[in-house]
């Protein structure tokens, strides 16, 4: 008999909180090599779980690790559930469009043997990674300038 498994395991919320469309799914669905696979979880659960930047650089370690091995991004061990389309996935997880990108590009990693697409998956996420690197000095530049601001109220 097998053991029951509580939630924080089988859904984790970084995961699946507020989200209809599980990574396992996606994963099954568009039968995703492990490596591949990974970088889907990580794109998934960028900003819920860790740092989004973290998450992402992540996943572009996974695809890098899959460019070297260089095979399929499909694997046949899985069963095929059911269809999971990349806009559905990409509503669901709420992603930007450069995430959304990367993951269309993951999918299309499926049906080719080229490397491609999986390169042009790291682009989209390294566009993501460019776009939080902003919005960071961004953030800094605005609360250094509160503090000068503060500082010439005293």
């Amino acid at each position: 008999m097998q053991p029951l498994l509580n939630a924080n395991i089988t859904q984790p919320d970084h995961y699946v909180k507020g989200r209809s469309i599980e990574p396992l799914d996606v994963i099954e669905s568009w039968k995703l090599m492990h490596h591949v696979a990974c970088a889907l979880k990580y794109i998934c659960r960028a900003g819920h779980k860790d740092c989004e930047r973290t998450d992402l650089e992540k996943a572009n370690f996974y695809l890098d690790r899959f460019l070297r091995i260089g095979t399929s991004a499909r694997s046949d061990c899985y069963m095929n559930k059911r269809n999971i389309s990349v806009e559905k996935v990409a509503q669901d997880w709420r992603l930007n469009t450069s995430l959304e990108l990367a993951i269309m590009h993951i999918h299309s990693a499926t049906r080719s043997t080229s490397p491609f697409y999986i390169e042009e998956a790291k682009k989209a996420i390294n566009i993501r990674l460019k776009q939080l690197k902003i919005i960071t000095q961004q953030n800094a530049a605005n609360e250094n300038s509160k503090s000068l601001a503060k500082g010439k109220k005293k």
